[in-house]
């Protein structure tokens, strides 16, 4: 098959691919655009602690959360209560069995804790709790028995009246658990049944948050079932990474969480329960997800009001959050000052979001029957992108190499997709994603560089206009090819995600060097003896300031990626919250402000000049940049798109200066007065 025809069957494939992506993508439009209502809560432990702290009598707990629920709360988020939570409340008290050992001997025992004198011995290795109301006291010592073995009930609790009918005093529950004072805070017994019926009854939501604990086939459906009989739960969260029956029951929790019939709710950027989570969700049949973020409330007492409601605003619309868990601002405010700066904020949030087109209403999870689930698409998608990068290997003059990575690369993803079991702690599905959207976002970028090398130094700001587009054009044909793999529910939640994103950053950047060093060469034998060349030349000051740059460059890149970067400074945060106003959606800063300006500046300038090599490689990072774009699931296509086009359009106009600088000066410097006249 001659070359030519070669390279059209090659743009063939990319495109039949680029067309099932362009499906995959309207999908997930369609859901994203189906799914915008979101709903705000508060969680019961806090709040009530929040308003004893600052009512100073002037409200009850629940003329507080009647005025929050005016002003824009739905539901509730109930904390699984643990020991410590109990004890610090005066519910029940915990006693070290040592210290009861001593008292027992020393004969104190009945003049200081009476309840415990019944009792013929204790091991001074256990805890021993008392608990006096019986209500009580049937739910502790059933998650007891249920979470932890070797709880032991020495004593039931016993009413106050004896057994001739006499007065006699009321005796508590006792029992021992083998337990450090340490996990008193890390072992959940359950939830409190009236304050969750008189939160339904005011017409909101309940959401439930529970402690993990190992589990067996015994403990776990009991316990789920318990929570079954809770009163008008709308989804379950979990504390910790420790999910119920992590690793070993993961199956059975799963049914379980099914049985409730609610969705499991992850928490934004608590990044140690979303391996954990990713695997209860996909062992489950149900498979339905929201997302929730909240602020800690040591940040929100740092943080402005407008930029608390910022960033809940931001976590709405560019990252798939439906569930806000607020915090309390006005630390020093105390009476109704403190009731009205805190049922404003919420008002000012529900507006702000229903402004944004996020009403407050009723929340609907992400599911995985949203998406079509097809191993022929995957391997469609992946097919054009290993297309992709035999035409890349073509236009480096390795048209056999590419040729036969192409068809391996092929073969692989085959196997991957019909292959059972795990390959490098991965399902091969997700090996072949993975991979593949992580090879397009190298690839693309690098074919559209080779594509349009031969247009730098055209001197025509227009052509080198037309250029950055059309490079700009077939990045986004990788991203979209990305975008369409990853279409699935979890990428979407973040509960999976992309591996290896920096070595899709950075390794572009040296491919792109060695492909503009190559020049117009296009046959293997010519492109080695350019390299050989270049490593014979001497090595001038120049040079070794270029590459030490270039390092720079790849070093801030490379710091720069991720949701917590250090060298964002204050200054750079303002800039950032100005331009989200300006264009609704913030460009990302390595493209409008440091990639597709260089990027033009090198295509006019030309690479004859090591300012024109330096600028052309640190331009590609815009066009990296630009597929990582798509590979944050979470945040919305339409919000991706946007933010691709800002980042753009600002980048040009950034370039067109940049490019057009040097001119200008020398204009300047020339018609400045010479020295001495």
């Amino acid at each position: 098959m001659k070359k030519q025809t070669m390279v059209i069957f090659l743009s063939a494939i990319i495109l039949l691919g680029l067309v099932v992506a362009l499906g995959e993508a309207w999908n997930r439009v369609q859901v994203e655009a189906g799914n915008l209502h979101t709903e705000i809560l508060v969680e019961y432990g806090e709040f009530v602690e929040q308003v004893n702290r600052h009512s100073m009598g002037r409200f009850s707990v629940e003329e507080a959360l009647a005025a929050f629920k005016a002003s824009g709360i739905g539901g509730v988020l109930f904390k699984e209560q643990s020991l410590d939570d109990l004890a610090r409340g005066g519910q029940l008290q915990v006693f070290r069995g040592a210290q009861l050992l001593a008292a027992s001997k020393s004969g104190r025992l009945n003049d200081y804790l009476p309840g415990f004198a019944a009792l013929d011995s204790f091991n001074p290795y256990h805890l021993y709790v008392e608990i006096p109301e019986p209500a009580l006291w049937e739910r502790v010592s059933f998650h007891l028995r249920s979470k932890v073995p070797g709880t032991i009930i020495h004593q039931e609790p016993k009413g106050p009246e004896g057994a001739s009918g006499n007065a006699a005093p009321s005796c508590g529950g006792i029992l021992s658990v083998p337990l450090e004072e340490e996990m008193l805070s890390e072992v959940g017994v359950g939830f409190p049944r009236a304050e969750m019926e008189s939160v339904l009854a005011m017409g909101m939501n309940i959401y439930l948050q529970i402690y993990g604990w190992p589990g067996d086939e015994q403990s776990i459906p009991e316990v789920f079932g318990d929570f079954q009989e809770l009163p008008g739960v709308r989804g379950i969260l979990f504390l910790g990474a420790n999910l119920p029956g992590f690793p070993g029951h993961t199956a059975l929790a799963a049914s379980e969480v099914d049985r409730l019939g609610v969705p499991v709710v992850t928490i934004d950027l608590f990044e140690l329960q979303r391996r954990p989570l990713l695997s209860l969700v996909r062992s489950s049949a149900k498979k339905e997800v929201i997302r929730l973020h909240a602020i800690p409330q040591e940040e929100r007492d740092l943080l402005s009001r407008e930029r608390a409601l910022s960033r809940y605003h931001l976590a709405v619309t560019e990252r798939n959050i439906r569930l806000l868990l607020i915090r309390y601002g006005g630390k020093n405010l105390y009476g109704l000052p403190w009731l009205e700066e805190n049922t404003g904020f919420v008002a000012d949030l529900r507006e702000g979001l229903a402004a944004a087109g996020h009403p407050v209403g009723t929340v609907l999870p992400y599911k995985s029957s949203d998406f079509s689930f097809s191993r022929a698409k995957i391997f469609f998608i992946s097919a054009g992108i290993l297309a992709a990068g035999v035409l890349l290997l073509f236009r480096a003059g390795m048209q056999v190499a590419g040729l036969l990575l192409g068809a391996a690369g092929l073969v692989l993803v085959g196997f991957l997709l019909v292959a059972g079991g795990k390959i490098m702690g991965m399902e091969g599905i997700d090996l072949a994603r993975k991979g593949m959207a992580l090879a397009a976002g190298i690839i693309f970028p690098l074919l559209g560089l080779s594509l349009y090398k031969c247009r730098f130094g055209g001197k025509s700001l227009l052509k080198a206009l037309y250029s950055l587009l059309a490079i700009s054009a077939v990045s986004l044909a990788g991203a979209l090819l990305s975008a369409g793999l990853l279409a699935e529910m979890t990428y979407m939640v973040k509960l999976d995600q992309v591996q290896g994103i920096r070595l899709a950053l950075l390794l572009p950047l040296p491919l792109a060097w060695l492909l503009l060093i190559a020049g117009d060469e296009t046959s293997l034998r010519g492109m080695a003896r350019k390299f050989r060349e270049l490593w014979d030349r001497p090595l001038f000051a120049g040079t070794a300031v270029l590459v030490l740059l270039l390092l720079a460059a790849a070093a801030v890149v490379l710091i720069r990626s991720g949701n917590e970067s250090p060298l964002v400074t204050e200054l750079e945060l303002r800039a950032r919250s100005f331009l989200g106003e300006l264009l609704t959606v913030r460009p990302r800063t390595k493209e409008f402000l440091f990639g597709h300006p260089f990027l033009l500046a090198a295509l006019y300038w030309g690479l004859g000049s090591r300012l024109g090599m330096l600028a052309a490689i640190m331009g590609m990072v815009g066009q990296v940049s630009l597929v990582n774009t798509f590979y944050h699931l979470h945040t919305p296509l339409t919000i991706s798109l946007l933010r691709t086009g800002g980042g753009l359009a600002l980048g040009i106009i950034l370039g067109v200066v940049l490019a057009l600088a040097p001119k200008i000066l020398c204009r300047i410097w020339e018609r400045l007065p010479a020295r001495g006249e």
